[in-house]
């Protein structure tokens, strides 16, 4: 073998070895993408980053409202530190709902370290051209409407703990995870907070009429 054929093969094993570094590098890189949306109320953006400990691939809607934008952005970049933290893969998606010049973002949030350590928590935000929206300043639902919603509801009937579900319901703004619908506003309450651990997310729904 000459001197320009060991040269070729010397120059072909650098490349090569180039690239797998290239390769080995963009895992480590998150990548934000826009997404094409079919509203003019906002556009989608996707994070998607893979590495060897965990996995991220995460969509939101970038809205008209900076204040949303900001508290949105927030809490976003919360679960994806935590997924990186405790070395899970993290998927995050969003639904949209309107009432009357409200706009409600409710979020997917699913955590996952291995089959056996699964978690589903519920993310909302609600605002109009003036702001997000607090419903604690608003509104007062009795407890006891929530309470009743909840013991009616089959699914939940089986972890039913009435000092828990009372020592929750006592406390100050506990309206804080919603959505508003055409008909309705549905109350969302985290794992382990009215119910226990195992009944995860806690879903009611109030039609407006009754509050």
């Amino acid at each position: 073998m000459n001197h320009k054929q060991l040269l070729a093969l010397f120059l072909c094993f650098v490349i090569i070895l180039s690239s797998k570094i290239v390769i080995g590098q963009k895992q480590d890189i998150v990548e934000v993408k826009n997404v094409n949306s079919n509203t003019d109320k906002y556009t989608i953006e996707s994070i998607s980053q893979k590495n060897d400990g965990y996995s991220i691939d995460v969509y939101y809607p970038v809205t008209k409202c900076k204040e949303a934008n900001d508290e949105i952005n927030n809490k976003i970049n919360e679960y994806i530190n935590q997924c990186k933290t405790n070395k899970k893969s993290l998927i995050i998606s969003f639904e949209e709902y309107e009432y009357k010049d409200y706009e409600s973002y409710k979020f997917i949030i699913n955590m996952e370290r291995d089959k056996t350590h699964k978690s589903e928590d519920i993310y909302t935000i609600t605002f109009n051209d003036k702001g997000i929206l607090d419903l604690n300043k608003y509104i007062e639902i009795n407890s006891d409407v929530i309470k009743e919603r909840i013991k009616s509801d089959s699914k939940y009937k089986e972890y039913i703990n009435d000092e828990k579900l009372d020592s929750y319901l006592s406390k100050d703004n506990i309206l804080s995870n919603f959505i508003l619908t055409e008909n309705s506003i549905v109350l969302y309450f985290g794992a382990n907070t009215v119910l226990p651990n195992v009944a995860g997310v806690v879903q009611i729904e109030i039609p407006y009429e009754i509050i």
